[in-house]
This record gives structure tokens, sequence and C-alpha cells, in this order.
């Protein structure tokens, strides 16, 4: 591509790159003079210089007066060397010939190059190759004096390689003989160029935008219409836009509109400001009347002042509002349609009301209810029992055309085939045939709708509206409004019936009712009595009938609310439920334990509608099993008391012999070091066996949870490693990430504790047991025990190499009192304990066993769909436990421990005071209250035991902070602490930093 301004890099080039000073020079005094002497010069001059404002040096710059005959001297010169020079603008100078002569500072910025680089790129070509003919031949028209002057842009190549946009004057100087050149002047529009661009595509976007928008938007001017979109132009209903402009505004506002069209085009106008939203009426170009919502703003449109107004169509949300209202009116009466149907006594007694309502609102001529029934002679026949007319209309009860009709003479086997079928009857009188239509037309009916009154699943008739006006359309809305109250309506003929059918019952067995032991009642699905005898009222502690029908049966009888949830689902599932177990609360608070037996009592849909049942108490019988349960827990714990003893006196032994020890090795820092933590890992350990034999023996509520079952083996497994002889060696098989089960944890390990003691029992000359854990599927499963639900099991064997069992032996093992073992060796209950713990959890129990081959208990416990993801503690960084200045009183009977905790807690900064019993505890609070901030009590306390001091203490101060330490603390006294304001418990023995933590915690809570 040849170059606009052709250089080469030869003696000429660079001899005219040399002298760009002098002819500088010239150039600025001939502009000087020019702009002097001839004001368009001066203009294009500095629009040379600036093609979109005055360059601030020229500007600024104050020009020495000079007469137009006389040169410019040199320190003028100078002067506006420096100021082109520096120009904003990029100016150059190219010769006759073609050469460039002269180029400013700021073009060689703008091109990046210096000048020695830009005499040898200006010949390859920095003007980009679109625009490099265009712009050779305009130069050269330049040259050539067709055009004196040039103003255009193109690209130019940077020296980063990047196109800078550029806006380029060029004026032919040729002829003047102090310059002798064309001035080309140049300014970088690349920013200003990118600005335009972006303007016109948000111009374009926006007018897309506006042009697809879905509402309609129009600009008017002087009142008349400049700009309508396609939305607009739909709106009014012209074809297209073209057809409104210039067309009025106020001609397609409605004339009770125009006064407020005026007045918001008026504030747009004259006060530049948005409008409100304001709700108006068009007129269509066909005539028709819209709603319409509408809103000016102030907009420039080709310079001027105008607005711009959007309009969104409010016709279809006005109908639909209308709908909506007329839907709501029409709600609102079946609403008191159900009312007035429900309210006590008969229906007959509010169905006029009733029946005036609903004609009002849905303005008919007519509301009548027809019953079906059956005539003295077998034949089916339909009815008019009541009806409401309007006024105008003549009644026509007892009229005789509307007694009792047989239906298939009179076409209403087609209406109850349709509403059997589940639709409606909505018709035009001049649509039906024979009697039907000169029955309704003799009644002056044009149309007519009837919704079917469904007592069960049977129809028992119809309500029929008629317009006696119109061909009414009746909409959906209307009918299903309408079937909602004849469903009502439906629903009270069906209890009338049913409470005739239960009062003509109800003699025949009354009697047995009230005379049974056993609590009888009658109750709804809801939870609420019906009837109730006399031994029922007695069992549940109340003084008589009234009060048991006023209860919320799940709310204040059941003291697990999920019993009522498995009641009800056996009950739904099944039609009845047998000796179903359930816990009561009783009038006075106490629980009662009950087996109840019910059945569901459904309507002819097969809906339940009520319960049917007996209850008896079997509190005490469950409280002996429960004793026996327990006798024989202490039982197996007897058992491994040798095991036991042995443990703790080798734990004491450890201990005597280390304590022994330390006086001897006082001097030496390791050895004692060593000597504590044996001490310590030894009275770790008994607590262990303690908190183990605790676990096994204590009473505990059922409390259902997530279990980690291979937790709980390697729990067992752990203890009875203490306990079993050393003839028996332990095996666990256990497999990893086994899912949670839901469980009660202390009847499993109550059931794995029984097998493995049955196992030893088993093996008296030593032996291999082996403890498995694994999953099993539900088809497994279920091929031992067809109810096997779940859908996978955990399965947990204990195996044992002892004698082993005949067929006849394994098949009476979970009998309660069968056992093999010698008088006074056994109760017989461990494995019918077993086997009623495993059916508690929904699971199952099989046994393999033959003589002298040992035996294999499976146990199968189903995993639940969701199962409780597996629980890892984090485990952190041990922190220095801080201390505190607050004031502490210890009660403790033991004066090692009471001497030693009080040390503690004064080496960490605390104020102590201590107390060797109950009683002492209370007088020194009630002397110093306002000091202490948290009282540590033990729970077993000489004169005063823990509870009652904590009592005492609230009653002297509510706020008091109480911390318990025990042994041993049982669940219900747990329970009763909490309640009672207790903050915390700490198990002993414990460790220094423990106790630390919990008085840290329970003086840090708010």
């Amino acid at each position: 591509m040849r170059s606009v301004f052709p250089l080469c890099a030869n003696s000429d080039a660079s001899r005219s790159l040399r002298d760009t000073t002098e002819v500088g020079t010239c150039l600025y005094g001939k502009a000087i003079y020019e702009m002097k002497a001839n004001k368009k010069i001066k203009s294009r001059f500095r629009r040379a210089s600036s093609t979109k404002q005055k360059s601030p040096a020229v500007r600024q710059s104050k020009v020495p007066k000079r007469t137009s005959n006389r040169k410019p001297d040199l320190k003028d010169a100078k002067y506006f060397k420096t100021l082109i020079e520096n120009s904003a603008d990029a100016i150059g100078c190219i010769d006759a010939d073609r050469r460039l002569v002269y180029l400013n500072l700021s073009a060689r910025r703008m091109l990046g190059y210096t000048k020695k680089e830009l005499a040898g790129i200006v010949e390859s070509g920095i003007i980009h190759p679109n625009d490099s003919d265009r712009i050779t031949n305009e130069i050269q028209r330049v040259f050539a004096g067709v055009n004196p002057e040039v103003v255009t842009r193109c690209r130019v190549r940077h020296k980063d390689q990047t196109w800078r946009s550029v806006e380029i004057y060029a004026r032919n100087f040729l002829a003047d003989p102090q310059v002798k050149a064309v001035v080309v002047s140049g300014r970088d529009v690349t920013e200003q160029m990118k600005a335009e661009d972006a303007l016109q595509e948000s111009e374009a976007r926006y007018r897309a935008l506006v042009e697809l928008s879905p509402e309609a938007i129009a600009i008017h001017e002087d009142g008349k219409f400049v700009y309508v979109n396609p939305a607009g132009a739909r709106l009014i209903g012209a074809a297209n836009p073209e057809d409104l402009i210039g067309r009025s505004v106020l001609d397609i506002v409605h004339p009770d509109y125009r006064d407020i069209a005026k007045s918001r085009d008026q504030l747009a106008n004259q006060q530049g400001s948005e409008g409100p939203l304001l709700e108006e009426k068009f007129i269509r170009l066909d005539g028709s009347v819209i709603d319409v919502e509408v809103v000016a703003i102030p907009v420039s449109f080709k310079g001027r002042h105008a607005v711009q107004v959007v309009v969104r169509d409010l016709t279809d949300r006005k109908r639909t509002e209308e709908t909506l209202q007329h839907r709501d009116a029409i709600l609102e009466a079946v609403g008191y349609a159900a009312e007035q149907f429900l309210k006590p006594g008969s229906w007959q007694e509010s169905i006029q009301d009733v029946l005036n309502t609903l004609g009002t609102i849905l303005d008919v001529g007519w509301v009548a209810i027809f019953e079906k029934s059956l005539s003295p002679v077998r034949r089916a026949t339909i009815g008019l029992r009541h009806e409401w007319v309007n006024e105008g209309i003549t009644p026509k009860i007892g009229n005789l055309e509307f007694g009792d009709l047989e239906i298939t003479e009179y076409g209403f086997d087609r209406w109850l085939k349709v509403m059997n079928e589940g639709s409606f009857v909505r018709t035009f009188v001049k649509d039906m045939v024979g009697k039907e239509r000169a029955l309704f037309e003799g009644q002056h009916v044009v149309s007519l709708a009837a919704v079917p009154v469904l007592v069960g699943s049977l129809t028992w008739g119809f309500m029929t509206f008629a317009d006696c006006q119109s061909e009414r359309k009746w909409s959906d809305a209307e009918l299903y409004a309408l079937r909602f109250a004849a469903d009502i309506l439906g629903a009270v003929i069906e209890r009338q019936q049913y409470e005739f059918a239960l009062k003509s019952t109800e003699q025949k067995y009354r009697m047995l009712f009230e005379e049974s032991r056993d609590g009888v009642y009658i109750s709804t699905p809801e939870g609420k009595f019906v009837d109730i005898n006399l031994a029922g009222i007695q069992m549940l502690g109340y003084r008589n009938e009234e009060e048991v029908l006023a209860l919320d049966i799940e709310r204040d009888l059941y003291v697990d609310e999920n019993q009522r949830a498995l009641f009800q689902r056996a009950i739904e599932e099944q039609g009845y439920v047998k000796d179903f177990e359930l816990t009561l609360k009783r009038a006075d608070g106490k629980k009662l334990t009950a087996l109840e037996t019910a059945s569901a009592v459904r309507d002819s849909n097969g809906k339940t509608v009520m319960y049917r049942g007996i209850f008896r108490d079997v509190t005490l019988q469950r409280q002996l099993e429960q004793d026996l349960i327990q006798v024989h827990k202490m039982e197996s714990l007897g058992t491994l008391a040798a095991g036991i003893a042995h443990d703790f006196n080798n734990i004491l032994s450890i201990i005597l012999v280390y304590n022994s020890l330390n006086q001897r090795i006082a001097n030496d820092p390791l050895k004692l070091s060593q000597s504590i933590a044996a001490i310590h890992e030894a009275v770790q350990r008994g607590a262990n066996l303690v908190k183990q034999i605790l676990t096994f023996a204590r009473k505990t509520e059922v409390h259902f949870g997530p279990f980690d079952i291979n937790l709980a083996i390697r729990d067992v497994v752990k203890m009875l490693n203490e306990m079993f002889p050393k003839t028996i060696n332990l095996n666990l098989h256990l497999v990893d990430e086994i899912p949670f089960i839901t469980a009660d944890a202390t009847q499993i390990q109550q059931v794995l504790l029984n097998l493995c003691v049955n196992a030893r029992d088993a093996m008296p000359g030593g032996g291999i047991l082996t403890l498995e854990s694994d999953m099993a599927s539900g088809r497994t499963v279920q091929t031992m025990f067809a109810e096997a639900v779940a859908s996978e099991y955990v399965h947990i064997s204990v195996k044992d190499t002892g004698i082993g069992m005949d067929e006849t032996t394994r098949s009476h093992i979970f009998d309660p009192f069968f056992t093999t073992k010698e008088k006074g060796k056994g109760t017989g209950l461990g494995l019918s304990v077993v086997y009623g713990a495993v059916k508690n959890h929904d699971g199952f129990v099989h046994v393999e066993s033959e003589p002298s081959r040992g035996s294999i208990f499976h146990l199968y416990f189903p995993i639940p769909k969701k199962s409780p993801p597996l629980y890892s503690p984090e485990k952190g960084e041990e922190k220095e436990i801080p201390g505190g200045s607050e004031t502490l009183l210890i009660i403790e009977d033991e004066d090692a421990i009471r001497s030693n905790i009080e040390s503690l807690f004064e080496s960490k900064g605390y104020r102590v005071i201590t107390a060797r019993d109950g009683g002492e505890a209370v007088e020194l609070y009630k002397k110093k209250k306002d000091d202490i901030q948290l009282v540590l009590s033990d729970l077993g306390l000489p004169t005063l035991s823990g509870d009652q001091v904590l009592f005492l203490l609230k009653a002297v101060n509510p706020a008091v902070k109480v911390l318990f330490a025990s042994g041993y603390f049982e669940p219900e006294t747990k329970n009763e602490l909490t309640r009672a304001g207790a903050l915390d418990f700490i198990q002993k023995p414990y460790t220094p930093d423990e106790i630390l933590r919990k008085v840290r915690k329970a003086l840090d809570r708010s």
C-alpha cells in the first residue's frame, strides 16, 4: 500500500527532517499573520488545531500586534512554535514534492514513535488498509487545488500495533511563500468514536425495546402524536402506527377523562416532571371503550420538548376483578349456607334463608331443591321439596306440575347420569324436548343449571338455579361454588340420617356399654370423645363424662403423640387394632399403661367417621414385668460380680503400689510423673467400669434415637474383657460405616449383654465368643420373616462354641421363665428379654444351633429410610482453661475432696467458701448470698440432701446458680433438678480440667 506521506530514508528525506525547525518557524509566523489578517483563515487554523474545542494554549495566549507588512520577529516565532509544538493536536507539513517536512511533538506522541523511528515507518504505511486509498485521494485533491481544504477521518496504526481513530484537517498553503506546504492537523478521536458508537447502539437498543415492548408507548408534541409503537397502535385498533401520527391525543381519550389527560400532559410539559400513574378510559378506533393506566414523562424528541406516555390496558384486569368480586360474593354466600346448615337442629329450619341468599347473590329467578325417591309402586321419581323465587315470579310450591315426577318420563334420568359422572347440568330450555321442555317453559324458565346433592356416594337429589330472563352461561366457578353448598347439605343430611340410625340402635348395647369393667368409648378420628362409659372415666381419673368429652385426645391423653399417629395408621390400614399398647396421662398427671382394641366405623364412601374401642388398664401388670426384667438385669450383673471384684482389686492394687512408690521417688521428677500418670490411668479405668455397670444396671425410660450399633458392641466387649474368665476369647468382626439405626441404647445394650452372658454359660470350659456386624438386604430377611418390610437391615450375630441346643430346646428359648439351668442359677427371662426388645425395634431374631456345635443368634434391625449421619466430633487443640475472681460456695462432705477442690480453684484466682453439709451451706449462703456467684454441691450430703439445698437456696435467691457433682445421677432425679433450676451436672470422678471448665461455663452463662 502506497503511503499518503511518502518518506524515504535518503539524504533528501533526512535533510527534510533536519530542516523542520526552520520550516516550522516560517509556518508559525505565517499562522500569526493569517490570524491577524483574515478571520476566515483564523477560524480554519483553529479548526486545524482542534476539531471540537479550542486549544487552551492558543485560546489563552496573547498575540503581539503586528502590521500586515512586516514579518514576525524571532521571539514571536519561538513563542508560537512552542504553542504549536505542544498543541493537543498533531500538526504536520508536506511540501510540493510530497515530503513530510515537519511533524510536531504531539503527532509523534499520538503515534508513539520517535522522530528517527517515524522516518522509516511512514513509508511502510501507518494508515489502515481500508482507509488508505480514500485518504490518499482526498490529500491529492488538496495538493491539486481541487479542494483547498478537507476534513476527514481515518484509522492510524500506533507503535503498539493498535489502531487509533484520527480526525484530520488538511489545507493547501503551497502558494504561500512563507509556508509552501500542505498543513495537516489531526486529533485522536478514538474514545469519542467509541462513545458515539455506544450511544448509537444504546439508542438502537432503546428503540428496539420500545418497538417490541408489550406496553403501549407514544410521544406527542402540542397534543399531536409524533411517534406510536406497534403495541400502541394495536391498543387503539390502528392497522399500523403511521395511521395515528399527526392525530390529536384527545381524540382517543374518553370525554369524561379529557380534563385529566390535559392536566397530566401540562404537568409533564410545564414542570418537566413525571406525572402520577392515572386510570383513564380510551376510545378505540372501532368506538369501543377500554380501561387503561397512563403515566406521562417529559422527553426530548428530535431536539424538541415532548411528552412520552406509557399506557397499560386494564380491560382484562378490570374484567378479572369483577369476576373475582362476583366469585367472592358467591363464596361468601356459600360460607353463609354452610354456617346455617351446620347449626344445631334440622337443616330444613334454615333452608329458606340459605336459598334466598344464594338466589339473591346469583341474581336468578328461581332456586329449588329436588329429592329423588321411590313411589309406592317402586318407580323412581323426582319431587320438588324446597324453593325460593325472586320478585315477579309465581311461587311453585303446591303446583301439581312439580309434584313427584317420574324420572324417565320427564328426562331427569339424563340429568342424574350427568351428575353421577361428577359433572353439572347447564342448559337452555329451548334445547330440551318433550315433557321436559314443556315443564320448564310453563314456568317461564329460559336457562338453568343443576348441581347434585350427594349423601355418601349416592345422589339424594339436586339443587336447580334458573334464569327466567336470559340464556345465561354459567361459569365453572359459579357451579363449583354451588356444588360445595350442595355437598355441605348432603353431608348434613347424611349426618342426620346417621344420628337417627345411631339413636335407633343405641338401646341395644347401652346396658353392655355402661356395665363393662373395661373402658368403652366412641371417638372421632379428629380426637374427640363422642361417648365413654363410667369405667373409662374412672380409669382416666376424671369426675364425670363432661370433663372427658371436652378433652383433645392427642393433646390431653397421649404421653407420646407418635403413639397416636401409629394407632391411626394401623386402624386405617387394617380397619382395627388389637391389644395396641399405649401410655396415657390421667387427670392427676400419673401415667396409665393401657391395651386398646378398637375398630373403625366407615361411611358408604369408605371414609372413617369414628372409632369404637375398649381399653384395659395394664399398668400394674407392666410394672411387675419391668420389675422381673430388672431382677434379671441384676442377676446378669451378679454373675459378673467375680470379674468385677477382680478388676477393682487390680485397680486398687495399682493405686496403692504407685502411691507407696511415690514416697521413695519424690526426688526423681521423671519417675514421679510416670507414677502419677499410672495412678490417673487406673482411676480412669475404674471410673469407666463404674459407668458401664451403671449403664446396664439402672432403670431408664425408653428413648429411641440415632444409635451406632458398632460402638455399642465395642463398649460391651470392652466391659466383658474385664469380667469374663480368660478361658473365653472374644473376637470382633465389624463392618465399618454401618448406618445408624433408630433404637433405645439401654435395651440394645441389655440385649447384647444377655446374649454374651448366655454364650459364656454355654461354654463352662471356655471357648470362643464372636460378635459380628454387617448389612442384610430386605429380601434376604423376608425369606425368613414374611413380615419384614424394610429395604435394608443391620445384621448382628453372636456366635459361641458351646454346648448348643436341640430342636425342642431351641423352640422354647424365648418363652418367659423357660431355662435349662439348675434351680437357683437363672430366672429364664434372659432370652425373652432379648426377643421382646428386638421386637420393640421392629427387628427379628433367628437362631442356629445344634448339640455340641455351639449356637449363633442373628439379630436384624431395620435401617430408617433417612439414616442419621455418622457423628465424629472434631478434635481441637487443648487450651488453657481460664480462671476468675468470682466467689464460689463449695459443698462437699469428703474432707480430702473438699480440700483439693478449694486449693484448685484458689490457684485459678477464685475466692472459695466451703461447707461440710447441706445445713451449714444454707446458713452460709443466707449470710453471704450477695458475694457468692456460684454454688458447687455434691448430691449426697449429710443433714440436707443436694436437692433440698437447691430448693432452700432458690427460696433465698431465685437467680442462684447451682452446679451438682455426683458419682451417679438417676435420670428422674436429674430431670427434677433441671426443672428446679440446676445449671449443669458433672460425673465423679472428674479431672481438674473438667471441673474448672464446667464451673467457668456455668459462671459465663447469662
